[in-house]
């Protein structure tokens, strides 16, 4: 089955998607390494990009902050 993204899609997604030059600047790590590693010990979707960088969305980030089992949000 072929799926089909309208081009506002297409836009939206990217401009929800978080580099490796942004997910440095928010977890405070400068190795890509260690921002692999915060991805993974929180669960967080992601895949590697150009050049084997990890990127993920806006939306993956979003899904982890809230623990569905509490209020409390978890960094």
């Amino acid at each position: 089955m072929e799926v089909r993204i309208s081009p506002q899609d297409v836009e939206s997604i990217v401009k929800d998607l978080l580099s490796i030059e942004d997910l440095k600047e928010w977890t405070g790590y400068q190795r890509t390494q260690d921002v692999k590693r915060w991805l993974a010990e929180r669960d967080i979707k992601w895949w590697n990009g150009k050049d084997h960088q990890p990127c993920t969305t806006i939306q993956a980030i979003n899904d982890k902050l809230i623990d569905s089992h509490s209020n409390e949000v978890s960094f």
